[in-house]
């Protein structure tokens, strides 16, 4: 609750949103993170780590065009990060998207060509592909 009396003593804090909306997802209580990630973004929109947490939150419900959007956001403030480069290809992948979702995970495979997960995943798009 150490969270809550921070935001509740000076509420514009990124990094108390940020960790509170962490603290509330670790316990199950995901659509209160997804709105501590989405008010850590509003105070500081240049927050990667914020907006990918969002993202990986927001395609842990299902919701991946929203999570989409926020991988995106994450690229564009962190450019060159493989696991946001694999979790949008595979929002991608879930939304049929699939010419999409390879590009993107060719962009995770050459930044981080040791992650098993990118050639796995890359393997079952292709399966689907040569249907």
């Amino acid at each position: 609750h150490s969270y809550e009396l921070a935001l509740r003593l000076k509420p514009e804090m990124p990094g108390a949103e940020y960790n509170f909306a962490n603290a509330l997802s670790a316990v199950g209580r995901i659509e209160e993170a997804v709105g501590h990630y989405r008010a850590a973004l509003r105070i500081r929109p240049n927050y990667p780590s914020a907006a990918f947490n969002l993202a990986n939150t927001l395609a842990g419900l299902r919701r991946m065009e929203e999570a989409v959007v926020y991988y995106r956001e994450t690229l564009r403030l962190k450019p060159a990060f493989a696991e946001a480069e694999m979790n949008l290809g595979s929002a991608l992948f879930e939304l049929d998207r699939l010419d999409e979702a390879e590009v993107h995970y060719l962009a995770a495979l050459r930044l981080d060509p040791k992650m098993e997960d990118i050639r796995e995943s890359l393997a079952r798009l292709r399966a689907r592909l040569r249907r």
